[in-house]
């Protein structure tokens, strides 16, 4: 019988075997110069286990990694995807995929992979209503600090004839690029406003009856 050298994943330690099993699957040349491959019950296992992954399913892990938990590690919640139905679609798959498995550690894989794309979607959900609140506050703050300084009284500027004429323009944001600022912090410089967070402020506001652009 042929013997293996295995490379275990956990211990990084060569265990010479014939067999080879799912926790150290790596086989490498034993000292006859020869590549063993095992026959074992554990490798058709392993293979059944395995097996589920199909080209299809692999490339809906990644959307899942890509789209939405990527994001949410790297607590860039605007940029997750908040379509429902692309949702509905991936939480379908992943469901049809426990399913057709009888590997309780695939399933557990998988339910990882669920609760992932749950949880992102549920992060965004949360963004978006804290962000609510802080424009309520903001608004609510404004109000209260005009209501403090007399800002509801109209004043008319006099000017004396000294035969000059002053004139003075001022100049207002859109809403969008005010709570830009009160949300985000101001743009570095030569930079610019994102316009991804831009966007998705709007669509913020927009949900809250507040025209972003005027």
């Amino acid at each position: 019988m042929r013997s293996a050298c295995n490379r275990s994943l956990f211990s990084n330690v060569n265990n010479v075997s014939n067999y080879r099993c799912i926790y150290n699957p790596v086989s490498s040349f034993s000292n006859t110069g020869t590549y063993s491959v095992c026959n074992s019950s554990a490798s058709s296992i392993a293979s059944n286990q395995l097996s589920i992954l199909t080209p299809e399913y692999v490339n809906i892990i990644k959307t899942i990694n890509a789209e939405y938990s990527a994001y949410t590690a790297e607590k860039q919640y605007e940029k997750i995807d908040n379509s429902y139905n692309n949702f509905i679609t991936l939480d379908d798959h992943l469901r049809r995929m426990k399913i057709k498995t009888n590997s309780s550690n695939m399933e557990l894989l998988i339910q990882f992979t669920q609760n992932a794309l749950i949880s992102s979607v549920n992060a965004f959900t949360l963004y978006c209503n804290n962000l609510e609140l802080i424009i309520l506050n903001n608004n609510l703050q404004k109000q209260i600090t005009d209501m403090i300084s007399g800002k509801n009284i109209t004043s008319v500027e006099t000017t004396n004839s000294s035969g000059q004429l002053s004139i003075t323009k001022s100049f207002s944001l859109a809403p969008v690029f005010s709570y830009y600022f009160y949300v985000y912090g101001m743009p570095s410089y030569g930079v610019g406003f994102d316009p991804i967070k831009v966007n998705f402020l709007a669509g913020v506001l927009r949900g809250m009856g507040i025209n972003p652009y005027q």
